[in-house]
C-alpha cells in the first residue's frame, strides 16, 4: 500500500497508520490517534493531487475526500514494517536479458523488444530521441515502479491525453505515459493495451555458484518472479528476491533526482535534505498538513472576527432583555442562572433555548387541548403551515433563539482560543523584517564582489556574461552602462532583482544561494593540485572558473553519496591509506592486482584499450570505488581538455571517488585510472594531468 511514496516514507507512514512509533533524527513520533492516522493515510494516498492545491481549494478537497475515505481498507493491506525483512539474504545482481512489450520509446504496441546485456557494463550513446532514457526508464520501472525522464525527477507512470495519429480533433481517453502510443504499423494503439518489462538478473549464490532470477513488472498484474523466465509467481516487492528497496532507490532514483533538487527563490534546506536521505515524500506530507492547518486556522479566525464576535455582542444584549422580561417560571429554570453568569458557554445558552422551547411547546400542547384545537405533528408540512400562522412567541425570545442557532451551525471548532496579533506585535514583526532586508542587502553586495573576483572577471566582462543591460537615460535621469550598474550593485545601496541575480549566478558558475550566505562558502581544499604543463605549474595558466565549478560539483556529489551510504550502515573500506611513498613499487603493483583480482592472464585476454579500461573500471567498482567518466559541466561547450585534467581522486573510506576525463586518449585513461587508485592507497585526494 502507499505505492506512490518512496520506500522510507512508505515504511514510516505504514508504521504510524498501524499505531506504532517511529524514530527520525533522534526524535520519536507516535503512536498517534485514530483520527490523525486516518488523515495521514488520506494525505499519503492523495499526495500527488493535494500538494498542487492551496488555501481553500486544499481544505475543500480534503473535506470531500475525508467524507468517503475508507481508512480500514488501506490499513488491512498495508505492508509490514521492514524489520521482518532483515532476515532476507541481500544479493548483488547484474542485468542479463531484458525484454519489454508495448513500452513507450522501446517497443511498439503488441511487440516485444529484446536485448542481452550479458551481465556486462554498457555505455549508452546516441542522439536525442533515440531511446536512451526509455531504456533506463524501463529498467528503473521494472525494479522500482518509477520512470526516469529527461524533463523531471523519477516518478510513477502518469495519465496523459494523447491525440490519434489519424489527424482528427477528438482526443483519446487519458492513458499511461509509459504505454506505447502507436503500433508497429504507425497507427494509434488501444489505451487498454497492457505493457510490461522483464529482466534476467545474474548473480552468485552462497556457495559461489552462478544463479539467475527473472523479475517482471506488468501494468495490470503487478510484479512477479521466475527462475527460468517461463513459470511466474507474484511477489509484493523486490525484497523477496534479495534486493533491498532502499538500495535500489539509492542507486537508481537518487542519481537522477539530485539534478532536480533546486534552492529556488525560497530555499528550503529541510526539504532538500529530506529528499537526499529518502524522506522527501514524508516532508511533502508534512508541508501539505502544515498548509492545511494554517488555512484552517485562518478561515476560523476570519469567521470568528467577522461573524462570531459580533454575534456574541448581540447575544449579550438579548440576555439583558430576557432578564428584564423573565417571569418567575423562567427564573426557576436550571439553565436561567447559567446564562446570567459571565462565565456562560454557548452550550449553556443552547440548553436555555431548548428549555424555553420545551416549555412553550408544552404550553401550546396544553392550550390546544383545552381549546380543542388539533395540533399537527411536528416535522410535517401541516405543522410548518400551522407554525407560521400560530407563532405567538415574544419577539425578543424569538430573535434570541435565531441568533443562538447561527454560531452553532457555523462555528469552526479550531477558532476557539485563537487571537490576532496586537498592534505592538505587528510593529515588532515589521521592524524585524526591515532589519532582515537591510542585512540581506549588505550580504548580497559583499557576495557579488567576492563571486566576481573568484571567477576572475572584470566588471565589464562580468556584465557581458550576465547579460546586464545598459540603463537608458530617462528625462533628467542619466543613463548608466551595464558595468557601472554592476559596480553600483556591489557597493550599494541599489540591489539587483532576483531574476538578475539568477543570470549573475549562471555567469559566475555559482548557485543563487551563494549571494544570501552570511559568509563566503569555503573553497575546495581536499584536492591537492599535482598538475603541470611543461615546466610550469597549472597556477601559471589562465584561471578556469568552469573547472572550479566542476570540482565543487564533484565534491558535493561525493559528500551527498557518503551521507546516503552512512544511513544504511555501509562498512568502511579498509585499503584506503594503507601505503606510503616509501612502499616498494613492486609490492604496490602486486597489491593492486590482488585488490582488483586482475591477473596477467586476464590482461593478455584483452584485445583493445577500451576493453582493458572497461574491465579495470568494473573491478574497481566491485571493491567499492566510484569510478566516474566526467569531462564537462553537462554540455560539450564546457569540455575540459587533458591539459586541464586527466584524472582526479577523492580519498574517503566510505565513498572513494576516481574521476577520469573521457576527452583523453583511451590508453591514457588506463594509466590515469591506476594512477588515481595509487592516490587512494596513499590516502591522498588530488588532481592530475
Amino acid at each position: 500500500m502507499f505505492e506512490n511514496l518512496n520506500v522510507k516514507t512508505r515504511r514510516a507512514v505504514n508504521r504510524l497508520c498501524e499505531g506504532k512509533t517511529i524514530t527520525l533524527g533522534g526524535d520519536s513520533v507516535g503512536p498517534i490517534s485514530e483520527e490523525s492516522r486516518k488523515l495521514l493515510a488520506l494525505l499519503a494516498v492523495n499526495l500527488n493531487t493535494l500538494q498542487k492545491l492551496r488555501a481553500s481549494d486544499l481544505i475543500e478537497a480534503v473535506l470531500r475526500l475525508y467524507k468517503d475515505f475508507k481508512f480500514e481498507e488501506f490499513t488491512e493491506g498495508a505492508e509490514r514494517d521492514s524489520d521482518e525483512g532483515e532476515s532476507i539474504e541481500r544479493k548483488q545482481f547484474r542485468i542479463g536479458k531484458l525484454r519489454a512489450c508495448s513500452f513507450c520509446g522501446l517497443a511498439p504496441a503488441g511487440k516485444i523488444w529484446k536485448h542481452d546485456f550479458g551481465g556486462e557494463s554498457h555505455l549508452l550513446y546516441g542522439p536525442n530521441g533515440c531511446g536512451k532514457s526509455s531504456l533506463l526508464g524501463a529498467i528503473c520501472w521494472c525494479l522500482t515502479g518509477r520512470l526516469i525522464r529527461d524533463d523531471c525527477e523519477p516518478r510513477e507512470p502518469e495519465k496523459i491525453r494523447a491525440y490519434p495519429v489519424e489527424g482528427t480533433n477528438a482526443c483519446q481517453v487519458d492513458r499511461d505515459d509509459a504505454q506505447a502510443l502507436i503500433d508497429a504499423e504507425g497507427n494509434s494503439s488501444s489505451d487498454t493495451e497492457p505493457y510490461w518489462v522483464m529482466m534476467q538478473l545474474l548473480g552468485k549464490n552462497g556457495n559461489g555458484n552462478n544463479e539467475e532470477v527473472w523479475l517482471k513488472r506488468h501494468s495490470e498484474e503487478g510484479i512477479s518472479r521466475s527462475d527460468d523466465g517461463n513459470e511466474w509467481s507474484a511477489i509484493s516487492n523486490i525484497e523477496e528476491i534479495g534486493i533491498d528497496e532502499v538500495d535500489a532507490e539509492l542507486h537508481l532514483l537518487m542519481p537522477a533526482k539530485i539534478s532536480y533538487l533546486k534552492f529556488g527563490k525560497n530555499p528550503d534546506l529541510v526539504h532538500l535534505l529530506a529528499e537526499i536521505v529518502g524522506y522527501g515524500n514524508l516532508e511533502t506530507i508534512a508541508d501539505v498538513a502544515e498548509i492545511l492547518g494554517q488555512n484552517a486556522r485562518r478561515i476560523a479566525t476570519n469567521t470568528e472576527n467577522r461573524e462570531l464576535r459580533p454575534e456574541e455582542a448581540r447575544i449579550e444584549e438579548f440576555v439583558e432583555e430576557i432578564k428584564k422580561l423573565a417571569n418567575d417560571a423562567i427564573k426557576r429554570l436550571p439553565t436561567y442562572e447559567k446564562i446570567c453568569e459571565k462565565t456562560r458557554t454557548r452550550n449553556d445558552v443552547v440548553e436555555f433555548g431548548k428549555a424555553i422551547g420545551e416549555g412553550i411547546g408544552a404550553g401550546k400542547k396544553q392550550l390546544s387541548t383545552d381549546l380543542g384545537i388539533d395540533l399537527p405533528e411536528e416535522g410535517t408540512e401541516e405543522y410548518k403551515d400551522w407554525k407560521e400562522k400560530s407563532n405567538n412567541l415574544p419577539g425578543q425570545v424569538s430573535n434570541l433563539l435565531t441568533e443562538l442557532e447561527k454560531p452553532l451551525r457555523e462555528l469552526f471548532p479550531s477558532s476557539i482560543g485563537m487571537e490576532t496579533p496586537s498592534v505592538e506585535e505587528i510593529n515588532r514583526i515589521e521592524e524585524n523584517l526591515n532589519l532582515f532586508e537591510q542585512k540581506s542587502a549588505r550580504e548580497i553586495e559583499e557576495r557579488l564582489e567576492w563571486a566576481r573576483k573568484e571567477a576572475h572577471l572584470s566588471t565589464t566582462r562580468a556584465a557581458i556574461k550576465a547579460r546586464i543591460k545598459d540603463l537608458k537615460a530617462r528625462g533628467i535621469k542619466e543613463g548608466l552602462p551595464s558595468s557601472q550598474r554592476l559596480e553600483q550593485w556591489e557597493k550599494g545601496p541599489e540591489t539587483p532583482t532576483y531574476s538578475q541575480l539568477e543570470k549573475i549566478a549562471k555567469a559566475y558558475r555559482r548557485p543563487v544561494l551563494t549571494f544570501f550566505l552570511p559568509e563566503p562558502p569555503s573553497q575546495v581544499t581536499r584536492l591537492q593540485d599535482f598538475r603541470t604543463v611543461g615546466s610550469k605549474t597549472i597556477d601559471s595558466e589562465a584561471f578556469n572558473p568552469e573547472f572550479s565549478a566542476f570540482l565543487r560539483k564533484l565534491e558535493a556529489l561525493q559528500i551527498s553519496l557518503r551521507d546516503l551510504l552512512e544511513t544504511i550502515n555501509t562498512k568502511p573500506i579498509t585499503f584506503i591509506g594503507t601505503i606510503n611513498l616509501e612502499s616498494p613499487y613492486v609490492e604496490v603493483a602486486k597489491m593492486i592486482r590482488e585488490l582488483l583480482n586482475y591477473s596477467f592472464e586476464d590482461q593478455r585476454k584483452a584485445r583493445t584499450p577500451e576493453s582493458v579500461f572497461s574491465e579495470l573500471r568494473h573491478r574497481a567498482e566491485d571493491i567499492g570505488i566510484f569510478v566516474l567518466l566526467e569531462g564537462n559541466l553537462g554540455s560539450y561547450h564546457t569540455n575540459f581538455p587533458a591539459e586541464v585534467f586527466r584524472g582526479l581522486s577523492i580519498s574517503d573510506d566510505i565513498t572513494p571517488f576516481i574521476v577520469i576525463n573521457p576527452n583523453d586518449a583511451k590508453v591514457a585513461m588506463i594509466f590515469s585510472l591506476i594512477h588515481e587508485l595509487c592516490h587512494l592507497l596513499l590516502g591522498e585526494s588530488g588532481i592530475s594531468n
